[in-house]
């Protein structure tokens, strides 16, 4: 299981900041330098980068539309090349479906996904690879 959502309120420059957090980290990935990492997200993009120094490496992760019927597009920015696999969890933390595998340039990527085969619910789409952390994003699959 991943571990717990959290909601995130707070004051912010044109009025509340809301968010949420996922914090804890996918079973496969307890050895990983994201083990216990926090993954915060808004309604259309997520975010990682590491935490300090000269080469910071940032990370972004988008999906539209959402809620998702049949097809939807995944915006990847890397901030270099490299492998990357994105892929889709339930909330018990099972990979349903794989999306990508393999190599991406730096910068823009988009893939597509379809849910066919994915049954109605909420899941996370992850992409991991070779770059700060793992980022994350709920969406939600209607049929």
């Amino acid at each position: 299981a991943f571990g717990y959502s959290v909601a995130l309120v707070g004051p912010g420059p044109g009025g509340p900041l809301v968010g949420q957090a996922l914090v804890g980290a996918f079973l496969s990935d307890l050895a990983a330098p994201s083990a216990g990492a926090v993954f915060i997200y808004d309604s259309s993009v997520a975010t990682t980068s590491e935490p300090e120094g000269p080469g910071v490496l940032e990370t972004r992760l988008s999906v539209f539309p959402n809620p998702i019927r049949e097809y939807a597009r995944i915006r990847l920015v890397l901030s270099r090349s490299g492998y990357v696999r994105v892929a889709i969890f339930n909330v018990l933390g099972r990979e349903v479906a794989r999306v990508f595998d393999g190599d991406l340039p730096r910068g823009v990527s988009e893939l597509s996904l379809s849910t066919g085969g994915v049954p109605a619910g909420v899941y996370v789409v992850r992409a991991m690879g070779e770059f700060a952390a793992t980022v994350a994003r709920t969406i939600t699959v209607v049929h």
